[in-house]
């Protein structure tokens, strides 16, 4: 028998307990990886940090449900164990940057300097995942989030009413589209993450009533993906970029300068994508768009 067969109708859930089982199924997902030594590291590493983004993108529906002061303790609490693997993370992403620039710029294959760079950030990752590995990181973040997710799934919630949530949906989508214009103003590297991080919030958000309309939400959820990709590709440029620039206190080689070329003509090109699709995905106003959502969970069993 299927696992999907065990599930009840989507009618005869509520929304907050469907959120709450959709969170604690990535607690589960990101603890088994954590657990599985036969897997690529660096595939273990990345997946983990993909459910911790989806989880605090789903707690962040469940505020009202938590009330402040335990919404605040739960959302801290995944973050810290997130961001225990996400200097391990980061340092894998500026080789894997690299490696891809050297795809997309193949002249950078002859440049001595560049090569040499990507060697020794390359020692520099490995370095961090031995300790890693040797310290038994993984392992402890997985004890540590097994009573995270054992005091979550205890909680009592206040199940306020689907308004709550609906008004932390609209919420998050007025933050994307002030976010983007803030970046479309001035597309510094902050300015354009803080729009990323909204972006995926988002995206893990209209997943949830994906079962709803998939016809009409599965669309919407692909141009959010799509969207995260553009402004997470340039966000790991930008990372690249800062690695280079710290590398070199004083001055950067003019061996380099072709380099730092390729990267500000990705970046350029990211950002040029995720503008377009921004400038479609936010042109409705925050009010429609929760209403929208709203009317998919209503009309569900239709």
């Amino acid at each position: 028998m299927e696992l999907n067969a065990l599930k009840p109708p989507l009618s005869d859930i509520e929304l907050t307990e469907l959120i709450r089982s959709q969170l604690l199924e990535q607690v589960d997902i990101a603890h088994d990886l954590l657990l599985s030594p036969g897997m690529d590291f660096n595939l273990i590493v990345h997946d983990v940090r993909t459910s911790f983004k989806q989880i605090r993108a789903l707690i962040r529906l469940l505020k009202y449900e938590l009330g402040e002061e335990i919404y605040r303790i739960e959302n801290n609490s995944f973050r810290d164990a997130g961001q225990e693997i996400a200097d391990l993370r980061d340092s894998f992403i500026v080789v894997f940057t690299l490696n891809q620039l050297l795809i997309t710029c193949p002249q950078l294959m002859n440049n001595f300097a560049v090569t040499a760079m990507l060697q020794t950030l390359s020692a520099w990752y490995e370095g961090k995942k031995n300790t890693a590995i040797a310290g038994q990181d993984l392992k402890n973040l997985a004890a540590r989030l097994g009573e995270i997710k054992m005091r979550f799934a205890n909680r009592k919630l206040l199940h306020t009413g689907d308004a709550g949530i609906f008004s932390r949906l609209l919420t998050c989508f007025a933050e994307g589209a002030g976010q983007m214009a803030a970046a479309s103003a001035s597309p510094t590297v902050t300015n354009l993450h803080e729009w990323r991080k909204s972006v995926k919030h988002l995206w893990y958000q209209a997943r949830v009533f994906e079962p709803c309309r998939p016809e009409e939400i599965l669309p919407y959820s692909e141009r959010l993906h799509t969207l995260s990709d553009h402004l997470g590709s340039d966000h790991d440029l930008a990372v690249l970029n800062q690695v280079v620039q710290m590398q070199y206190a004083e001055e950067i080689p003019s061996e380099l300068n072709e380099l730092l070329a390729c990267i500000d003509s990705e970046r350029k090109h990211c950002q040029s994508g995720a503008f377009a699709l921004g400038s479609q995905i936010y042109s409705e106003a925050p009010l429609d768009f929760a209403a929208r959502f709203a009317g998919y969970w209503r009309k569900r069993a239709e």
